[in-house]
């Protein structure tokens, strides 16, 4: 059995005999790698999908209808045009969602189930001013090489 100082010793040895430099990592399995996609597509994806401002409206909308999928693509058309943009245009609404944490819930081949913590300021002149954290559940699915949104559900 190898102690933690002979372990930190032979790292150190071998940093020196590699001129500092560590050796690349192991190549991740195909499931870390897809983990990881899903990942990062929660972050890029979800700030599309709750971010919009009145002047650039439609602009806004379209990438996040690029990012969602399924019956929940469906939904956030419907959404979009029925409450979304006329409560924007009307109010003058600018909202920016950011994801700050997300982590793994489930993963199958087929989808990845992940949890988001994220805020959105409220839009100015809204009363009163504050920032909205919410937790949602994010379900993703592999489509055509890309993780899209198919489910959004508080937590």
């Amino acid at each position: 059995m190898t102690s933690l100082h002979e372990t930190a010793h032979e790292n150190v040895a071998e940093e020196t005999a590699t001129g500092g430099a560590r050796p690349p990592p192991a190549p991740r399995s195909r499931a870390e790698r897809a983990g990881q996609e899903a990942l990062d597509a929660v972050r890029s994806e979800l700030p599309m999908v709750l971010s919009y401002s009145a002047p650039t409206l439609d602009a806004d909308l379209d990438p996040a209808r690029g990012v969602v999928t399924g019956t929940f693509a469906e939904q956030f058309d419907q959404v979009a045009a029925s409450v979304i943009a006329p409560q924007t245009r009307s109010a003058m609404i600018t909202t920016s969602a950011t994801v700050n944490r997300a982590g793994l819930a489930q993963a199958r081949r087929t989808a990845s189930t992940r949890w988001c913590s994220w805020t959105r300021p409220r839009p100015p002149g809204t009363r009163p001013s504050r920032v909205t954290q919410s937790q949602v559940r994010v379900v993703l699915l592999p489509v055509e090489g890309r993780w899209l949104i198919s489910e959004v559900s508080p937590l």
